[in-house]
């Protein structure tokens, strides 16, 4: 199973409410919209011999209502243990913070990005 799809079936099995886990980013990125994003993959080598994968990072990127100031708040509190309870299984959590999601030119929704670092490479 990808990483990609290990996401989404966390995210689902979590049935936390008004949030869907998606294997690719999906077309329309609506609130409680999550997914992986592939960031980097640190391959070891020896000299001149063949590459090996050795960790890969992932944002895994969850919209949230941009409604309100409060109502964004909100699903962050509410959203955001149990995404990190749903993905701990998975890899290695790092950073957590809330980040500006570009959804169009010149659009952007609000989002939570969590950092996540699995074992092998993307994919």
């Amino acid at each position: 199973m990808t990483v990609r799809a290990a996401v989404r079936d966390a995210v689902g099995a979590a049935a936390i409410p008004g949030v869907s886990g998606h294997q690719y980013p999906p077309t329309v990125k609506g609130a409680g919209t999550v997914w992986a994003q592939w960031v980097s993959t640190a391959v070891q080598q020896a000299f001149c011999g063949p590459p090996a994968w050795d960790e890969t990072v992932w944002s895994v990127l969850c919209v949230l209502p941009a409604d309100t100031p409060a109502s964004t708040a909100m699903a962050e509190d509410a959203w955001l243990p149990r995404l990190l309870d749903a993905l701990g299984p998975i890899g290695q959590l790092g950073a957590c913070e809330p980040v500006d999601l570009t959804v169009s030119p010149g659009s952007a929704v609000p989002a939570l990005r969590i950092e996540l670092t699995t074992r092998g490479g993307p994919g």
